[in-house]
């Protein structure tokens, strides 16, 4: 093995659990017992720096409370999913996301609370995922992006929390927004309000169907397809 060969073994070793039996490093009992541990902490540093910046605005909102989700790394339940899953796979983030909104739901009773914490448990995933989507023939979306709608209007809502202003439970903050989340693959993250037709053209996308096919599923000319996959290929939404 060259060096490089070496480095990559230690690096998936440390942060691939399921990979570990098939490792090609020759580790004895206590070394591996070393190892296991040194990779948890690796992995709680990861994603408690991420849930940190993620979870920020529940974090305001819960100043003086005491508790945060960033509190979720220290559970056995953190542990067990960073034993099981590779660090930085969707499947990792999605558990430790919905963990955190777990541990977080109860502690405000606004209305606007649970819109906040799932937008949150979204941008989370752009942030801890790292994975790659394979490149294939077809349009496909990437591993981490999502559209989700919102009852709540989302950009006014944190706007106030981030100003510390007053929240109300009706009024004109409650009406719908619908926002794309997704991650390039040099690690930047977007969050942007999408209209009815870049929605319809991201659900359409699924690896399988041709750009002709998805015009025709969501009544779209070739070229309008064309100029949205564009933009969502552009912020990582669509590869």
């Amino acid at each position: 093995m060259t060096d490089r060969d070496v480095q990559d073994e230690i690096i998936r070793y440390l942060t691939e659990p399921l990979g570990r039996t098939s490792a090609s490093l020759a580790l004895a009992p206590e070394q591996a017992a070393r190892a296991a541990h040194f990779a948890q902490f690796l992995a709680r540093r990861y994603y408690r720096d991420r849930l940190g910046r993620s979870f920020r605005y529940s974090a305001k909102m819960l100043h003086g409370v005491g508790r945060r989700a960033t509190d979720v790394a220290e559970v056995d339940e953190f542990n067990r999913i960073v034993s099981s899953e590779a660090m930085g796979s969707l499947a990792a983030a999605q558990q430790i996301g919905a963990l955190a909104v777990q541990q977080l739901a109860r502690l405000k009773d606004g209305a606007w609370w649970p819109a906040l914490l799932e937008y949150e448990r979204a941008h989370f995933l752009q942030t801890a995922t790292s994975e790659s989507v394979h490149r294939g023939q077809h349009p496909r979306r990437g591993v981490s992006a999502l559209c989700r709608q919102f009852d709540w209007h989302m950009p006014e809502l944190l706007q106030r929390i981030k100003a510390m202003q007053a929240i109300d439970d009706a009024g004109y903050l409650r009406r719908p927004v619908t926002l794309l989340f997704s991650r390039t693959h040099a690690g930047s993250i977007y969050v942007m309000e999408v209209d009815a037709a870049t929605t319809a053209m991201f659900e359409a996308v699924d690896g399988e169907r041709a750009v002709v096919e998805i015009a025709e599923l969501t009544k779209m000319s070739p070229p309008v397809v064309e100029q949205i996959l564009q933009s969502l290929k552009e912020v990582g939404a669509v590869v």
